[in-house]
């Protein structure tokens, strides 16, 4: 009795074929969902709506004051949604 496979190798082509598909389409939505969270982040930062209360701007400005850098742009970053460039450029303005 012969293997379905060897039978017909058509069978192995399509299935090869749905999965490269399959996979294809995995990478294609994520890609693509990595571009809508980073148009979001620079949007918010367009608009002018990267800071979204005073509180955390304070929490900005008095984690700088105490000489936490890096804490302030994690905090700046977790507010905005913006990338570590635009928050780092940010605090650096603060600085000044």
């Amino acid at each position: 009795m012969e293997s379905v496979f060897a039978m017909n190798p058509w069978i192995v082509i399509a299935a090869v074929a749905l999965f490269s598909f399959v996979i294809g389409r995995m990478s294609v939505r994520d890609t693509a969902t990595g571009r809508r969270r980073q148009r979001a982040g620079q949007t918010n930062i367009q608009a002018g709506s990267a800071i979204p209360d005073t509180t955390g701007l304070a929490e900005v400005r008095k984690l700088m004051a105490s000489g936490h850098k890096i804490n302030a742009i994690k905090h700046y970053r977790e507010m905005t949604g913006c990338g570590l460039k635009e928050a780092k450029d940010f605090v650096e303005s603060l600085e000044r």
